[in-house]
């Protein structure tokens, strides 16, 4: 995922990942998983990330998670789901 640079800092990244969160919950009955996991391309795009809900791995603080339940709680509370 990316946005073109002419139109960052725009929140479109936001609603990117809110989409991106959506598609792979409603996969989920075809590949059941337990976790999104998502990487950072770089620092702003890991705080997005954060700013979001994920959590680093200890080991690559690029590489960042977030449980299928607290995605699927995060859509329902914000109407999405």
């Amino acid at each position: 995922m990316a946005v073109n640079k002419s139109h960052q800092r725009q929140g479109f990244g936001e609603t990117l990942l809110i989409d991106a969160i959506k598609n792979a919950i409603n996969s989920s009955g075809l590949v059941p998983k337990p976790m999104i996991i998502v990487e950072a391309k770089n620092e702003i795009a890991r705080n997005i990330y954060k700013d979001m809900g994920f959590t680093e791995f200890p080991q690559n603080p690029n590489k960042l998670f977030m449980p299928q339940k607290e995605a699927e709680h995060m859509l329902e509370e914000s109407g999405v789901l």
